[in-house]
């Protein structure tokens, strides 16, 4: 199942900001994977866990492995991305039922 939730809660300005939204959870105990395609990166959090952090343009992963068991079944549930760098105009992220590993790999000079 994918659940979609819309930030129209928390936020504290342009990035680096706080978005939250909240939706209702699965009728069911499953496991999913975050999706913040479109987003720049950050930090997630699902009712206060941490699910880590994300970068979709750099990888490793696109997607955050989700526990089930952090779902509030049937009830509200809150989720929290901390933005370091650009949100998307909708504020739109997805959640999905496969992995998506195929993060873009980028050279890093130090």
């Amino acid at each position: 199942a994918v659940v979609s939730t819309q930030s129209t809660g928390t936020t504290t300005g342009p990035p680096p900001a706080l978005y939250c939204g909240e939706f209702t959870g699965p009728p069911k105990l499953m496991d999913t994977f975050l999706d913040p395609s479109g987003w720049g990166h950050g930090f997630a959090t699902l009712n206060g866990f941490s699910l880590g952090r994300y970068w979709p343009e750099v990888g490793p992963q696109i997607t955050l492995y989700t526990p089930g068991v952090h779902f509030n079944i049937n009830q509200t549930n809150t989720l929290c991305l901390l933005e370091i760098d650009k949100a998307p105009q909708d504020r739109v992220v997805t959640f999905v039922p496969k992995p998506n590993l195929g993060g873009r790999k980028s050279s890093v000079n130090f």
